[in-house]
């Protein structure tokens, strides 16, 4: 008899307080560090919550992952975002059938724990690298903005405060991938269990993280490039300006002495 058992995966927020939320669930702990919380709620129902803001359902009902989301807000004093990133997955477990990776479901003869996570981590940052990537396009998006007002007008039409606080935005977004999706790692339990591995390995190839991955950061790279372009065309109106207030100092002074001596 097939066991069905749903994942779903959701973007809350940039950063979630993991000391805030290890106060508030009493559940049983799985595997607990500095970057994530794998719990289990009741037999064959879990949650796993990753520091970059991912929280993961598994066997959960609608109203089951409703109340942990408010509960998780009300613990973070998290404000609740208008356009939430979630993806859904589909564990099936066959006893009679062999590991296979469809569409929207893996196929597993043998469903344990260490499964259950592992199919957990790779939506949970599948769904992360979907968020990541539609910042990645929105940032690009105004990059030709900007492009194209070169282009048209051969200069920028934005203030120097304004173009300050997009390099900020998107070196903040590009250290927050940096510093929080670990897509190559993996549970210590997949090294030495050649089952596990390969659920794991088919999990990465199957949503192409790696792939994924190297696309946001080739387009962050061609935002750098365009960004870097940008700050000197800044530098250079900066120094004429800095040139043209010389040169109507020194004509200032040049006049005055000329009125002196008549």
């Amino acid at each position: 008899m097939e066991k069905k058992w749903l994942i779903r995966a959701v973007y809350m927020a940039d950063s979630l307080d993991f000391k805030s939320l290890r106060a508030a669930f009493n559940y049983k702990q799985l595997a607990i560090s500095s970057s994530e919380l794998f719990l289990e709620i009741e037999h064959n129902k879990y949650l796993y919550i990753f520091n970059y803001g991912v929280v993961v359902y598994c066997n959960l009902t609608h109203a089951e992952q409703q109340a942990i989301s408010t509960k998780i807000e009300m613990a973070t004093s998290l404000l609740p975002k208008h356009q939430q990133t979630d993806e859904e997955y589909q564990i099936v477990a066959d006893e009679q059938g062999g590991l296979s990776f469809t569409f929207n479901e893996l196929r597993l003869p043998q469903l344990n724990t260490d499964a259950v996570r592992i199919a957990m981590l790779h939506v949970a940052q599948s769904a992360a690298l979907d968020y990541y990537n539609g910042i990645a396009e929105s940032l690009l998006a105004e990059i030709r903005i900007f492009t194209d007002q070169l282009e048209e007008k051969g200069r920028l039409s934005i203030s120097r405060r304004d173009m300050q606080k997009f390099i900020g935005r998107a070196l903040r977004t590009k250290n927050s991938i940096t510093e929080n999706l670990y897509i190559f790692d993996a549970p210590e339990s997949v090294w030495n269990d050649e089952y596990l591995d390969k659920i794991n390995q088919g999990l990465v190839d199957f949503f192409e993280l790696r792939q994924r991955f190297r696309e946001v950061e080739q387009t962050f790279k061609t935002i750098d490039s365009n960004l870097e372009v940008f700050r000197d065309l800044y530098h250079h109106r900066e120094s004429s300006r800095l040139e043209w207030v010389i040169i109507i100092l020194i004509v200032i002074e040049v006049v005055d002495t000329f009125l002196s001596k008549l």
